[in-house]
């Protein structure tokens, strides 16, 4: 695997520990694993267990000691080690170097860092490091070095050297660590490939030294200069990758400011200190690599080494603090058009993961705000389940809903930019007629913002600023996109909670449903005689339609048909009570016009103010073929004699509940009709002869066409009656989608000593019977 990281800054725009598979060549085959060679994979492999690193860091302090040790023996003999000698030093300060650059970039590389931690760690390793070589130089003085073989003169001097180029080491890899990370912050290939050559010609040209003394003049090696250039080149390249700027706050801009002027200051003195405090006998040079230097006796690659990283450090620092000063006037602005596109981004994640409105709206009316283009806002919205299409304010950030209507007429205001589908901007809010407050009142500039939602109003989202002038252009087109987002949004949460109802409200009517199929008789009786057949089929999920069956003694038949006004769960509660009466009165009574009376009583108090129920009863002798009924308001009984002859039975009476007094009694009618085997009654409700003709000229079905229905299909036995009506209907009307709820029984006598053909025992899937 290779890893790389970057640092985070802002709102997530570093990532992490990016990981991004290895990728083996097809040519091999699939078990064979090829083994990197980059640093991306030799650190996590070296570094990886606490009790490796100790040993690595072990190792590392091992090897400085051992240095140190070295450079005591030469100045305790006086003279400078062989040439041999001095490169395996070389190659061991180097060694030292890199192992530790690998731990602490393991260390520090693992962090997440914004830009003022990333320069916060070089700035306290510089400021550590320079009061470390102050007090090096206060408390041992100048270090006394033999000008001819650069060889200190004791112990006390070695150990000054020693602990300087320490220290300067330490400052220059966690220097170049932290600013790798913003150096590599938006990272493309070729920032990345200039990052790499430039600590590889950094590396190279320190290496090409590893055979020179602290005598030896490395301006005189062409090679190392040449390195050298390269590196500067690189520097200057490296050096202007500062995107990570732009992104930053004010505060954090003037953070990272004084940091980087810090480090400057920090990292010049250390550079001084390094080449200060060798007393030759003669004159001190300064001239870069001409004279001896502290580092450079200790060992020439790493006070070149030291001396690069150190120069990248202040160059690096020093573009970044002009291009800081340059952006510090546009941080304002900057944080502004954060904070809108973060308002945004908040609004489009809570579209498609909030609905709950309350929410919605108070995140729509703080989002000015909060991104900084206005002051105080609010919004306000059309409720159509008020009954009226002026917007009232449903939540407000910086003013109260009392404040709002004391400072502006925001009904008009909202009025007016819905009727233009543009925004409304107020540039003097207090010299216009809309708007209450005078000046000082911190009203001093209003944009009006419409909301609309596919062609539909749903009101408007005001935001005020306390100045006059106070929304430019730009403010005016963000606040516009993100009110149309929001629009979008609301009428999303709306259509969720439209849906949530509507799957509520269906639930309940699949119960409701249910519980209406067993109102219905879920048995037919059987008696003697007589052979029955219906159905019921709602309009919707629950009808108001009722029928039923109750014997009454051994030969006697009660069926009932009703229709209650209206349809829905309200009309079958109301079907549920009629169950209810005709169950307890059918027993109580033989007169289908005094169950009706009873039942018209008792149905009074439960009723609505405009519901009623319309209902035909009658009670069939099965031994002498007497059809005794009643009407209250409901269809006219259907009688097709065996001779053919078709007659509709119309028995006075009103609705039930359409009269709480006596006058339903009078209005009620009780009719006996004498029946001959072979007869046939059919009881049916509105649904039917009201079923229009929706693909012709929208005649209704009719009591006529119903009338010469039964006589057409008198000879059939019940069930197939019933089923003959029903095709007649469909084949008039074109459809099987009733507006209204349809119910249809028929009753067949066959005479006192016939036996009871048994059509069906129980309801079919549909409510037929």
């Amino acid at each position: 695997m290779k890893l790389e990281r970057r640092c985070n800054i802002g709102a997530g725009l570093f990532d992490t520990h990016t990981v991004r598979p290895f990728t083996q060549p097809e040519a091999l085959p699939p078990t064979v694993q090829l083994p990197s060679l980059s640093l991306a994979h030799v650190r996590p492999a070296l570094t990886a267990g606490r009790a490796r690193r100790v040993l690595l860091w072990s190792l590392v302090a091992l090897g400085f000691v051992l240095l140190v040790v070295h450079h005591v023996v030469i100045a305790s003999v006086g003279k400078p080690s062989s040439q041999t000698m001095l490169v395996l030093v070389n190659i061991g300060v180097v060694a030292c170097i890199g192992l530790a650059a690998l731990l602490l970039a393991d260390t520090l590389g693992s962090r997440s860092y914004n830009p003022v931690r990333a320069l916060w760690h070089p700035f306290i390793a510089a400021a550590l490091g320079l009061g470390t070589a102050a007090s090096l130089m206060l408390l041992g003085g100048e270090v006394d070095v033999d000008p001819a073989t650069g060889v200190p003169d004791g112990f006390g001097d070695v150990l000054q050297i020693s602990t300087l180029a320490l220290v300067e080491v330490a400052v220059a890899l966690i220097l170049l660590i932290s600013l790798r990370t913003l150096i590599l912050f938006k990272r493309t290939t070729g920032s990345v490939r200039n990052w790499r050559f430039m600590l590889g010609t950094m590396v190279a040209a320190s290496l090409v030294l590893v055979s020179d003394g602290a005598t030896d003049a490395a301006n005189e090696n062409w090679l190392h200069i040449a390195l050298v250039a390269v590196a500067v080149v690189l520097m200057v390249l490296n050096a202007f990758r500062l995107a990570w700027i732009v992104y930053l706050p004010f505060r954090q801009k003037m953070a990272t400011l004084g940091l980087c002027m810090g480090l400057i200051v920090f990292l010049a003195l250390l550079l001084d200190y390094a080449g200060r405090g060798v007393e030759t006998g003669s004159e001190i040079g300064l001239e870069f690599g001409a004279d001896l230097t502290l580092a450079a006796i200790f060992s020439q690659p790493l006070s070149q080494f030291v001396t690069m990283a150190f120069g990248f450090g202040i160059l690096y620092a020093t573009t970044a603090v002009l291009s800081l000063l340059f952006h510090l006037p546009t941080a304002a602005a900057l944080q502004q058009k954060t904070g809108e596109m973060e308002a945004l981004q908040a609004l489009a994640r809570l579209s498609g993961e909030v609905f709950d409105r309350d929410k919605l709206v108070d995140t729509i009316a703080g989002a000015p705000v909060e991104a900084g283009v206005a002051q105080a806002a609010w919004l306000a919205l059309i409720d159509e389940g008020s009954g009226s299409l002026a917007p009232r304010i449903t939540a407000a950030l910086g003013l109260t809903p009392v404040q709002i209507k004391a400072l502006t007429d925001y009904e008009v205001l909202a009025r007016d930019a819905l009727d233009s589908g543009e925004p409304l901007l107020l540039r003097q809010a207090p010299a216009d007629h809309r708007v209450r407050a005078r000046p000082g009142d911190g009203l001093g500039s209003l944009l009006v913002l419409p909301l609309v939602a596919h062609e539909e109003p749903m009101g408007a989202l005001f935001a005020t600023r306390a100045v006059s002038e106070g929304f430019e252009e730009d403010d005016v087109g963000a606040l516009a996109t993100f009110a149309g987002q929001a629009a979008l949004a609301l009428n999303n949460a709306d259509l969720f909670a439209e849906r949530l109802e509507r799957e509520r409200l269906e639930r309940e009517l699949a119960i409701a449903r249910e519980v209406q199929r067993r109102l219905l008789p879920q048995n037919l009786p059987e008696l003697d005689g007589v052979s029955l057949s219906a159905t019921s089929v709602p309009a919707q999920e629950v009808c108001g339609d009722y029928y039923d069956f109750v014997r009454i003694g051994p030969h006697c038949l009660g069926v009932i048909v009703g229709d209650v006004s209206g349809k829905g769960t309200s009309a079958a509660f109301y079907m549920a009570e009629l169950k209810g009466i005709f169950q307890s009165a059918s027993r109580l009574t033989q007169s289908p016009a005094e169950l009706l009376a009873q039942a018209n009583e008792a149905l009074a108090g439960s009723l609505g103010k405009n519901a009623f129920i319309t209902a035909v009863y009658g009670i069939l002798n099965t031994e002498d073929g007497v059809f005794t009924f009643a009407r209250a308001g409901h269809c006219p009984v259907a009688l097709a004699r065996a001779d053919g002859t078709v007659s509709l039975l119309r028995a006075g009476g009103l609705g039930l509940g359409m009269d709480r007094g006596p006058l339903f009694r009078r209005a009620l009618t009780e009719e006996q009709i004498q029946l001959q085997p072979g007869d046939t009654f059919v009881l049916y409700s509105d649904g039917l002869v009201e079923t229009r003709d929706r693909g012709g000229t929208g005649d209704e079905y009719g009591y006529e066409r119903l009338a010469d229905a039964v006589a057409k299909h008198r000879t059939l036995e019940p069930k197939a009656l019933r089923d003959a009506l029903l095709s007649d209907l469909y084949n008039f009307a074109g459809h099987d989608v009733w507006g209204d709820d349809l119910t249809l029984v028929v009753v067949k006598w066959d005479g006192p000593s016939a036996p009871t053909p048994i059509e069906t025992a129980t309801l079919d899937a549909d409510g037929s019977a």
